[in-house]
């Protein structure tokens, strides 16, 4: 499609799917890095809303003058897209200094699935299987 109010209609009336628009991210990760001015401001601002939802959380929590691990995940996050990452790492360093930035690579489902297993007082070798096809550290 050639103009946004066109792809905009087209999420709105189901012609393009879910799939679909996921797999935008890293061709706008790519333009990005390519120097398209767009698509490096999108990269900007979603750097911005990332490090202001941590900053906030942070606050709220009275963790900005801890050395606090700030743990970020997600498709587009795990890309670990220069531009992105430095935008998040930038901000988050101006707001709380002493905060560690990680990248998490496991899927937001094992968390749940690890909660699901104490929730059900699943035996531990059952969290032990998990965390071992996830390789997930026992922290």
């Amino acid at each position: 499609m050639e103009r946004v109010e066109e792809v905009t209609i087209g999420i709105h009336k189901g012609k393009i799917s879910h799939d679909d628009l996921t797999g935008l991210a890293p061709m706008l990760l790519r333009a990005s890095d390519e120097g398209d001015a767009v698509a490096r401001a999108v990269v900007n601002r979603l750097a911005d809303e990332i490090a202001v939802m941590a900053i906030t959380a942070m606050r709220r929590l009275d963790l900005t003058a801890l050395a606090t691990p700030v743990v970020l995940g997600g498709g587009v996050v795990t890309a670990r897209n220069p531009l992105l990452m430095s935008g998040i790492t930038r901000q988050l360093a101006a707001a709380a200094p002493a905060a560690e930035v990680r990248v998490i690579d496991v899927p937001p489902v094992a968390g749940a699935a690890l909660l699901g297993l104490d929730h059900v007082h699943a035996p531990a070798a059952a969290a032990s299987r998990l965390r071992a096809a996830y390789g997930i550290a026992r922290l």
